[in-house]
């Protein structure tokens, strides 16, 4: 019995000897199998490297290095430690604390304590999440949180003025710190990101990828970029008062909502068929379709509407009509349709009218002759007929006037010589009578395929005059005064002309004096010929 209860002493001696073996009780530390004295320990290295002798450290940082107050520098990095203690607040007088590489997932709220740090490295871990504690610790510099899981972010961040901060590839979602620059904020991995509006959706409205202030925008300006569909959000933007889009490949309708814009005063949305080189790939063969919405009819401040050169349909609305304040109305090159309103002459301010290349059928409403303030004037590849009204001179301003290749008929009314134009462009019709000495004063003039007769102007070259059929034109009898062609002078020939004075359906065979008016002096010339001969 002695010799158990000896045994029993030496055995718990030895195990006493071998727990604290090498380190002093208050005075050291044990920490992985070395001791640490309390005070005087102020350096800690057990980063982990490929190739070293000892193998990495695991599990848990002891909470024993709470102990070690006096510690400036630790270095745990490359480890597969896993949880940092709450102890580690202790270390108040740390300024480097390297953990990087490690299988942290947290970091303790204690954290804050460490007030004097100016270095903390927590890369390359499992952190999913940053307590705000750490945000408070004004003295860092750097700070190193990149290739960690972290999925969200304080903006209390920002309180760490003048850190360097790493915190690429992580899965931190936007909208980001605004202290942040776009270098520090890296790769993110964002597939498990809620969508996030790219614009304050209060204050801001996003299209095509930028964000524009509601009240503060009045301008929007693209040309030569691809934008696809107009977003029906362009109405929200109250205060635009110009709109200019060209060569930028548009599809789709212009929206209801573009009505909304009641301060526009210039719309212009035209050339849309974006045409890019080969060399970049993208084949954009798209345009503005459907009809021209009737709510722009709103836009009672609109002085300029430019939609050239899409592919519009439909009539041209009497919703236009409204626009009183219009001075330019430039629609060519869609696929419109239908007359031409009547309600057109309400437009009294317009200076210029394109409509051209279109599919407009039926004549000219005679109040499109009342635009007194007109100066440019195209109608040309329409379908448009009829005679070209005499009140044509009421366009006393206008300098370009383009009928071009439509069904216009009859002759050429001597009210147009009144106009002082500049560019008068009438070929591809179905003119017919004689063609004014007037038009020799006009610097471009086209006169081609038509149906003109001769004599014409000496003044016009061959080319001016180009091909015309004849075949309906009369010829006038080479004896004077021979005004039914049947080459004999009588009274017939009196009464040829006075039936054609009274149906006011004379050719110029009757004009006896060449003044191009058919009346009595004529008929006199003809009775004296006829008593001369």
């Amino acid at each position: 019995m002695i010799y158990k209860q000896k045994l029993i002493t030496l055995m718990t001696i030895f195990s006493f000897i071998s727990v604290g073996l090498g380190c002093i009780d208050g005075v050291e530390v044990e920490l992985w199998g070395e001791c640490y004295n309390i005070e005087t320990t102020t350096f800690i290295n057990f980063s982990y490297q490929e190739g070293s002798d000892y193998p990495p450290l695991s599990g848990e940082i002891p909470s024993e290095i709470g102990q070690l107050v006096n510690m400036t520098e630790l270095y745990l990095g490359g480890n597969d430690l896993t949880i940092i203690p709450s102890e580690i607040g202790n270390l108040v007088n740390l300024q480097s604390l390297f953990l990087y590489d490690n299988e942290f997932i947290s970091i303790p709220l204690e954290i804050e304590n460490l007030v004097n740090l100016t270095t903390l490295d927590i890369g390359y871990n499992q952190i999913t999440e940053l307590p705000n504690e750490l945000f408070s610790l004004s003295n860092l510099e750097l700070l190193r949180l990149e290739y960690n899981g972290l999925t969200s972010i304080s903006n209390d961040l920002c309180n760490l003025l003048g850190c360097n901060i790493y915190i690429n590839n992580n899965q931190l979602c936007p909208p980001y710190p605004e202290c942040l620059t776009e270098e520090e904020i890296g790769y993110q991995d964002t597939s498990n990101c809620e969508e996030q509006p790219l614009c304050d959706e209060e204050t801001e409205v996003e299209l095509w990828g930028e964000c524009y202030n509601i009240e503060e925008t009045i301008e929007l300006n693209y040309s030569y970029v691809y934008l696809g569909e107009i977003p029906s959000s362009i109405g929200e933007l109250i205060n635009l008062n110009y709109i200019h889009i060209s060569d930028c490949g548009l599809s789709g309708q212009i929206p209801s909502e573009i009505g909304d814009l009641e301060n526009l005063v210039s719309l212009q949305i035209y050339d849309n068929n974006l045409d890019l080189p080969d060399s970049l790939g993208m084949d954009i063969d798209s345009n503005l379709t459907g009809e021209i919405p009737v709510e722009i009819g709103n836009l009672i401040n609109l002085q300029q509407l430019d939609l050239r050169n899409n592919e519009l349909t439909g009539f041209l609305s009497i919703d236009l009509t409204n626009l009183n304040n219009l001075s330019s109305l430039l629609l060519s090159g869609n696929q419109l349709s239908g007359q031409i309103p009547l309600e057109i002459g309400l437009l009294q301010e317009l200076v210029s009218m394109d409509i051209g290349n279109n599919q407009f059928i039926g004549e000219i409403p005679e109040s499109l002759f009342d635009l007194t303030n007109l100066n440019f004037l195209s109608l040309g590849n329409n379908n448009l007929d009829g005679n070209i009204n005499s009140n044509i001179n009421n366009l006393s301003s206008v300098y370009f006037l383009d009928l071009s290749s439509n069904n216009f008929s009859g002759e050429i009314p001597t009210e147009i010589n009144d106009l002082d134009l500049y560019f008068l462009k009438l070929n591809n019709n179905q003119f017919s009578g004689s063609i004014p000495n007037e038009f020799c004063d006009i610097d471009y003039l086209y006169l081609s395929d038509n149906n003109f007769c001769i004599p014409y102007p000496d003044c016009l070259t061959e080319d001016d005059i180009g091909y015309q059929d004849i075949s309906e034109c009369f010829e006038c009898s080479e004896t004077n005064g021979d005004i039914n062609n049947d080459n004999i002078l009588s009274i017939l020939d009196i009464v040829s002309t006075v039936n054609c004075i009274l149906s006011d359906n004379c050719n110029e065979c009757s004009d006896m004096n060449g003044d191009e008016v058919i009346n009595i002096l004529d008929i006199v010339l003809i009775v004296n010929v006829i008593l001369e001969d």
